[in-house]
Parts: C-alpha cells; structure tokens; sequence
C-alpha cells in the first residue's frame, strides 16, 4: 500500500518477491524470478536461469532458491524460513531441474 498498490495479489507479489514464501501463485513467482533475472544482474548462473524462466517457471524458481540458499549460506547469513518451505514444497510437488 505504500506504493500505492490497492490490488492484494500485487502485495502479496513484492512483499514477498526477495524471499519467497510457501503457496506462492504464478504472479508472485513472475515477480520473484524477474527480479532476480533482470538484466542488470550478472551473478555465475544467471544466463542459465533466465534459461530455465523460459521453459518452466516452477524449476526456475526452484533454481533461484537453490542459488539463494547456497548463497546465504556461503555467506553464513541467517535464513527466512519462507524460502526453504516453498522450496520443499515444490521438490514434494514434483518439480525437479530440467534434463540437460
């Protein structure tokens, strides 16, 4: 709402498009990726993401929290919750890296 967003799916979407969260809708995964993939980001994997974003959301997204995690990680940085319960839950829907 401070952005003057009066549409709730909108909300949802960036409130939640740098970590993500479980039961995530197709706009909210859009939003998440997109930002992670825009042009400007240039981190090792990136081109294979945007990649990925093209075929199957669901797997891109996976592969973005996958990257994330790792990254905090390495980092030795606290992690959201939200990120790893979406991630399994995508793996327990079935959603797995495309086949190279």
């Amino acid at each position: 709402k401070a952005f003057g967003l009066d549409d709730p799916m909108l909300q949802t979407a960036c409130a939640y498009h740098t970590t993500g969260a479980p039961d995530m809708n197709t706009l909210d995964k859009i939003v998440m990726l997109g930002d992670l993939i825009e042009p400007s980001r240039t981190f090792d994997g990136v081109e294979a993401l945007r990649e990925i974003a093209h075929q199957d959301l669901d797997s891109a997204v996976l592969m973005s929290l996958d990257y994330t995690i790792s990254y905090l990680i390495r980092r030795q940085r606290i992690i959201d919750p939200r990120p790893v319960f979406l991630r399994n839950q995508l793996i327990g829907a079935g959603v797995h890296y495309p086949s190279e």
